[in-house]
């Protein structure tokens, strides 16, 4: 009887914690952020983003931050959004800079990885990949 009273108020110990951890595990893989974000580059509001989509919200992103308004994005301006090897692979004329298609490129690459199903369309659960990861920080404004 003992044995079964301490099991039971070491579970009711316990389940505040679970539940705490799980909301502060769900707060932290992105999800909520990812799939407001979605919401927002989602012009048919469908919850899905497909490759036409993705590729006019990096068109708008990339005139947002196209601070200079030249027609090329320098390192000052996508720092932070792309990474070196994706400059390197999409940098076709290796003039260290990003024009508008190099830009949508790596997007396109970007969203292809993320679409694990290939089903044409990214959810908010295939954004949480890595690759989804940084296809939204490309989008972002």
């Amino acid at each position: 009887m003992l044995n079964r009273t301490l099991a039971i108020a070491l579970a009711l110990a316990v389940l505040p914690l679970a539940g705490t951890a799980s909301a502060k595990d769900a707060k932290m893989d992105g999800k909520p952020k990812l799939c407001k974000a979605l919401k927002s580059i989602d012009p048919d509001n469908d919850g899905k983003l497909d490759l036409t989509e993705a590729k006019k919200a990096a068109e708008a992103a990339f005139d947002r931050i196209n601070r200079d308004a030249d027609k090329t994005l320098e390192r000052k301006e996508f720092r932070g959004r792309v990474s070196k090897g994706d400059v390197q692979t999409a940098d076709t004329d290796k003039d260290g800079t990003l024009d508008k298609a190099e830009y949508t490129a790596i997007v396109e690459k970007l969203f292809n990885a993320a679409n694990k199903d290939r089903d044409g369309t990214l959810e908010c659960k295939e954004l949480k990949s890595s690759a989804g990861r940084a296809m939204m920080r490309l989008l972002r404004s």
